[in-house]
C-alpha cells in the first residue's frame, strides 16, 4: 500500500535521507483544497454599500471604511503573531525559505532580505498605524482569535478559511444577516495575482522505535494504515455505526453530526476528537470528506471557488538536503530566527522606520540567509 502511493507522489522524494526512508508521512487521499486566504465580513460590505476587494489596495480602503463605521473594533485580527507569514507571498514576497516561481524561472528564496519584503513591511505597518490591524496582533492565541471572530470584534482575516464555518454559525446567532465570505485572490503592489494552496499532503512524518518487539509486524500495521481499509476506519469510524457507505460516498450517522453541531463551537473537530479520527486522531491517510456533513451547502461552494481559482497554486516542498547540509541549514536559521523574531515587531508598530530594515536583512545576510539561498536552489537542482 505505502509503496504504491510513495511511487505515485513525487513529492514524497524530498522526505529521503541520502537516499533512505526513515519515516513515514500523512498524506491526503482526499482534500478540501484551500490555502491561506482572506475572509471578510460580506454583509458589511454588502451594507456599506462597497465593491469587494480585488486588490490589495482595495482591501485597505474597504477597512478603512469598517475601522470608521466600527471605530470600536480592529478590522484585522489574527492569531499568534501571524500576519505577515500567512499574507507575504500573496503581497509578493515571503518570510523564510519559500519558492518564487516569478523569480527567475522558480528560484527559492530567503524572504526577508529580498526587495519587494520592504513593500510587504510597509503594508503592515500602515495596517497598524491607521487602527486597521487589531493592536494585540502579536499576542492574540488562536482561542482569542476564534472568540473575537465569533462575537464580531473581527471583521476580517487572512488565514484558514475552514475556521470560518464555525464563526459564520456563531455569527449568525448573533444577527442572521451576519457572514464570512471568501474573497478573490487579491492582486498585490506588483501587479501579480497570486497565493498558495495548503500542500496536498501534510508530510508530518512517523517512525517506529527501534527496539518495537516485533518490527517486521508493526510495519505490516504501518503499511495497511495506508490502504483504504485503514483510511476509511481512521477518518470515518466503523461502518455501520458511526457512517455509511453508498456507493464513493461516505455518509456519517445524523445523530452523530446533530450532537456535534448542536454541541460543539467546532463540531468537524469535536467529531474527530471524541473518535479520534483524522487530523486529530491516529490517520497516516487523510480523507477531509469527513467534514462534508458539517458544513451548509453555501460553505461547501467556498471549496469549489478556491478549486476553480487559476491564481492559487501548489506549494514547492523543500529539497532534500545532504546530512552536512541540514545540520548547516539548521544553524543558520537559528540564527536567522533569532535576529527577524527579535526586530519585526518594531517594524510593525512603528518603534522603527520600514527604512532602517535594509540593516536588519543585512544581518541575515551576515547570518548566512545568502548561503541557505545557495543550499536550497543547490539541493533543488539535484
Amino acid at each position: 500500500n505505502f509503496k504504491a502511493i510513495y511511487d505515485s507522489t513525487p513529492e514524497f522524494k524530498s522526505l529521503l535521507v541520502d537516499g533512505k526512508i526513515y519515516a513515514v508521512p500523512n498524506m491526503a487521499r482526499y482534500m478540501n483544497r484551500m490555502g491561506l486566504v482572506p475572509m471578510i465580513r460580506g454583509d458589511l460590505v454588502k451594507a456599506y454599500g462597497l465593491a469587494m476587494p480585488t486588490s490589495f489596495d482595495e482591501l485597505y480602503n474597504v477597512l478603512k471604511v469598517f475601522r470608521e463605521k466600527n471605530p470600536d473594533i480592529y478590522p484585522w485580527v489574527c492569531r499568534n503573531n501571524n500576519v505577515l507569514y500567512n499574507t507575504a507571498f500573496a503581497m509578493g514576497a515571503g518570510v523564510g525559505m519559500y519558492y518564487d516561481g516569478d523569480v527567475e524561472g522558480g528560484k527559492w528564496l530567503y524572504g526577508q532580505t529580498t526587495d519587494n519584503f520592504k513593500t510587504v513591511l510597509t503594508y503592515i505597518s500602515s495596517l497598524y498605524k491607521d487602527g486597521l490591524l487589531d493592536v494585540d496582533y502579536a499576542t492574540t492565541t488562536a482561542q482569542q482569535w476564534q472568540e473575537k471572530m465569533s462575537t464580531g470584534k473581527g471583521l476580517f482575516y487572512f488565514d484558514n478559511p475552514s475556521f470560518a464555518i464555525n464563526f459564520d454559525a456563531a455569527l449568525k446567532q448573533i444577527d442572521a444577516s451576519y457572514e464570512m465570505t471568501p474573497m478573490p485572490t487579491l492582486t498585490n503592489s506588483f501587479g501579480q495575482t497570486r497565493n498558495y494552496y495548503y500542500a496536498m499532503h501534510w508530510l508530518e512524518k512517523m517512525v517506529v522505535n527501534a527496539e518495537v518487539a516485533d518490527p517486521e509486524r508493526t510495519m505490516k500495521f504501518v503499511d495497511w494504515m495506508y490502504s483504504d481499509e485503514g483510511t476509511d476506519l481512521t477518518n470515518f469510524g466503523i461502518e455501520g455505526t458511526t457512517y455509511d457507505k453508498n456507493g464513493d460516498e461516505y455518509v456519517l450517522k445524523q445523530d452523530i453530526v446533530t450532537k456535534h453541531k448542536s454541541g460543539d463551537s467546532d463540531p468537524w473537530r469535536g467529531f474527530m476528537g471524541e473518535y479520534g479520527l483524522g487530523l486529530l486522531g491516529f490517520s497516516f491517510r487523510i480523507d477531509e470528506r469527513n467534514q462534508w456533513q458539517f458544513m451548509d451547502p453555501a460553505i461547501k461552494g467556498w471549496y469549489d471557488l478556491w478549486i476553480g481559482d487559476k491564481n492559487m497554486r501548489n506549494p514547492q516542498v523543500a529539497p532534500s538536503f545532504t546530512e552536512e547540509e541540514r545540520t548547516q541549514v539548521a544553524d543558520i536559521l537559528t540564527k536567522c530566527n533569532t535576529i527577524y523574531d527579535s526586530e519585526i515587531n518594531n517594524f510593525i508598530t512603528g518603534k522603527k522606520a520600514v527604512s532602517e530594515w535594509d540593516a536588519v536583512a543585512q544581518q541575515l545576510k551576515d547570518a548566512g540567509a545568502d548561503t541557505l539561498v545557495q543550499i536550497y536552489n543547490t539541493a533543488a537542482s539535484r
